[in-house]
């Protein structure tokens, strides 16, 4: 009988300092988004030090006994793997589809929203075609909608066909996860429970059926980190394997094209990546460089031959909008009659009079974009002048305006003065609801009010977008506590793309699903053991990669 090691109670400095370090930013993060979402400041008293120190000795203690679970849980044995990879594969993508065809026809034709209005509008030439949305997606599912539309006489059957498109995509996507998280582990509880949290979380339905840009980039940024654990793994193995290689190039590539904010964040990625794969660093090069030219192609070939309009920037601008708005409308305000002007004649009256703090598409909508550029230098020495002066006040618009991605009991902004988790009953301006199951739809139906938070803290806390960044953290965390090299490269990856989210106008649910989505690649960071043997296939192919060398 083989021998039975039970998980020791590590108590390293390493483990003590990186739980420290997570139980300070988690406390912090709870403590101060109370008091900014229920009072849009910050108040620093006796009672609120009192609640800091407790919040992190609880947070630390709750965060070691995790900890200790998850040694304990890696230390018993795993399944012997069964079922072949392919069998596995076809099988979660089978039960995947079929759960998500049921929701389909529940929301059909699919949730056609406002910015897919927007870019179909883009696609007929009724508005401006610009990147302001990745210009490839405007186009595919332009055609794509406009195809069917133009058979059937239909719209919504365009929309449905589309919608369709997307769920194979991501299904694609999202078996290819679960089943390298099975290869990993070989557990079919854990097997089990991915498939199903993946097929019935309503918050991945909903984005799966959105006709956005971030259905894409989701589908494309699971499958790049995917790929990017098997190649740190066993970089002998992959970057031998064509379909391997042009799967990462493609994977990456779509995935920065379908989120512009993307490329800020790859760079880490990649660096963590060529410094964690201890062979073929030259081949791995190559895969960046073949990156580098098709995202140029795209980019300095393609959009401008595309696009009929250049977008103005104003996105770049949603923080100090909303900080200058801030202190614009704040009684306690340190702002001259001079800087009010200023403030009037950079933004329009209807962007002055609907502003949100939680939310910045009104006041950035309405910037005279060519008063900016006119007087950039004036408007920015005003800018950095006030909030020298109001440096409180900016701290809290900041923190206000992303108070969605790590508070986890926020009321999410989605327009003026409206909050709401998911809007979808207002597809947009084209697609009617046309449900084939009303009571399945009349489920979803809570979402866009955000009816099933109110007075029910747990309900709210499974669906909260900083719930998954709070559990990403602790993962990233133990990550770095077991040294697993290949999950601290994704882990930095998923933190920078966090962050430049932060500097966007609102805090969306669709902006952080890729969080939700991640959670079965979870299992492995708990359950995987150093010491994994290697398959037959992967030493035939490193005996063969050994003779070509």
């Amino acid at each position: 009988m083989k021998e039975k090691k039970l998980a020791k109670i590590n108590i390293s400095t390493r483990r003590t300092i990186i739980l420290t370090t997570v139980s300070i930013f988690i406390t912090i993060a709870m403590v101060f988004g109370y008091q900014i979402d229920k009072y849009s400041m910050i108040h620093v008293r006796f009672i609120t030090v009192i609640a800091l120190l407790a919040g992190i000795i609880m947070t630390f203690v709750s965060l070691y006994i995790i900890f200790y679970l998850f040694d304990f849980i890696k230390a018993k044995g795993n399944l012997k793997k069964e079922l072949s990879k392919w069998k596995i594969f076809l099988l979660i993508f089978g039960i995947i589809i079929i759960v998500w065809f049921i929701n389909f026809l529940a929301l059909y034709p699919g949730l056609f929203v406002f910015d897919a209005s927007w870019q179909w509008d883009m696609y007929q030439g009724k508005e401006p075609l610009s990147e302001h949305h990745p210009i490839l997606h405007t186009l595919l599912m332009g055609y794509i909608v406009d195809w069917v539309y133009s058979a059937t006489n239909s719209f919504n059957a365009g929309v449905a066909v589309y919608t369709m498109f997307q769920m194979v995509i991501c299904a694609l996507s999202f078996s290819y996860m679960i089943t390298y998280v099975y290869e990993k582990i070989r557990s079919y509880p854990v097997l089990i429970l991915s498939v199903l949290f993946i097929s019935f979380h309503p918050t991945i339905i909903l984005q799966v059926m959105s006709s956005t840009k971030d259905t894409c980039f989701l589908a494309f940024a699971l499958l790049s980190m995917v790929l990017s654990l098997e190649l740190i793994e066993n970089p002998d193995l992959f970057l031998h394997k064509f379909t391997k290689c042009f799967g990462l190039v493609m994977s990456v590539t779509l995935m920065v094209i379908f989120r512009n904010n993307c490329i800020y964040a790859l760079p880490f990625l990649l660096f963590f990546t060529f410094i964690f794969i201890k062979r073929e660093k030259k081949r791995f090069m190559g895969i960046v460089l073949m990156f580098g030219i098709l995202f140029l192609l795209y980019k300095c070939v393609f959009v401008p031959n595309v696009i009929t309009a250049e977008t103005d920037g104003r996105e770049m601008l949603s923080v100090p909008v909303q900080q200058l708005m801030r202190i614009y409308n704040s009684e306690n305000a340190d702002i001259e009659s001079e800087e009010r002007e200023a403030i009037e004649k950079l933004i329009e009256e209807n962007g002055r009079l609907y502003y949100d703090p939680k939310i910045s598409d009104w006041p950035k909508a309405q910037l005279d974009m060519d008063y900016y550029r006119k007087n950039q230098a004036e408007v920015n020495g005003i800018y950095i002048d006030l909030i020298r002066r109001n440096f409180k006040l900016s701290v809290e618009s900041f923190l206000e305006n992303t108070c969605g991605f790590w508070y986890p009991f926020s009321k999410l902004a989605i327009s003026y003065n409206t909050e709401a988790y998911w809007v979808f009953t207002d597809y947009g301006w084209y697609s009617v609801v046309n449900s084939k199951f009303p009571l399945v739809y009349d489920l979803y139906k809570h979402f866009e009010s955000y009816k099933f938070a109110e007075g029910k803290p747990l309900t709210m806390l499974f669906y909260a977008p900083a719930t998954y960044f709070y559990i990403f953290l602790v993962m990233a965390a133990y990550a770095i506590d077991q040294n697993k090299k290949k999950f601290i490269t994704i882990c930095a990856f998923v933190l920078m793309l966090w962050c430049t989210y932060l500097l966007g106008p609102v805090a969306l649910v669709r902006y952080t699903t890729y969080l939700f989505a991640m959670v079965p690649l979870y299992f492995v960071i708990i359950m995987e053991k150093e010491d994994k043997t290697i398959n037959i296939d992967e030493k035939i192919c490193n005996q063969k990669a050994e003779q070509l060398k």
